[in-house]
């Protein structure tokens, strides 16, 4: 028998990030953010944190453009 306990239904909270140095909570659907100087890999973790809210981050010309899709 495991020592852990399986649990169901527990939602998962909102709003939590990771960093909370990008203003990712703040953005509104259709707004973008330009974080110079950093890569996908260096942001990606934060905008998972936002649930349910949707991130797309793509590389750009000296950092990154991160806009929120929903």
């Amino acid at each position: 028998m495991s020592e852990f306990k399986i649990e169901k239904n527990i939602p998962i909270p909102i709003g939590l990030t990771a960093n909370r140095k990008y203003p990712l909570a703040e953005m509104e659907v259709g707004d973008s953010l330009f974080i110079p100087g950093v890569t996908i890999s260096k942001i990606a973790g934060s905008c998972s944190f936002q649930r349910p809210k949707k991130f797309v981050c793509r590389t750009v010309e000296g950092g990154i453009r991160v806009w929120r899709k929903s």
